[in-house]
């Protein structure tokens, strides 16, 4: 009978051992750490942005009718309008992340193809 527990130690090994395999191939190596590193940043900035808006919701926004009056004493709040400008700019710059993973992808494409 085998154990098919799953524990740490057996992913790390099997994560070990795909490593090592894919060692033997420099090129698929090093795409899938570019890959992977990508991955990571674009969930970062995701996260980054989605707890701003959230933050900015919970203490900058309310839909309810007095809100219109809070929005009053909060519109020029230095705290309301950092979190309100750094999910702005957090935004632009996920569309500039996405833009050069593009074209760095073709650019690498086109010079593994020469």
């Amino acid at each position: 009978m085998t154990d098919n527990n799953i524990t740490f130690k057996n992913v790390i090994d099997k994560f070990d051992d795909a490593y090592a395999y894919l060692s033997k191939y420099p090129v698929i190596h090093s795409l899938l750490k570019i890959v992977f590193k990508f991955i990571l940043i674009i969930i970062l900035v995701s996260f980054a942005h989605w707890a701003l808006v959230v933050t900015y919701i919970k203490y900058c926004f309310s839909t309810e009718f007095i809100g219109a009056i809070k929005n009053i004493l909060t519109l020029g709040s230095p705290f309301c309008q950092f979190l309100n400008y750094a999910q702005f700019e957090l935004s632009k710059h996920y569309i500039t992340i996405w833009a050069s993973a593009a074209v760095a992808a073709i650019a690498w494409t086109i010079a593994k193809l020469k």
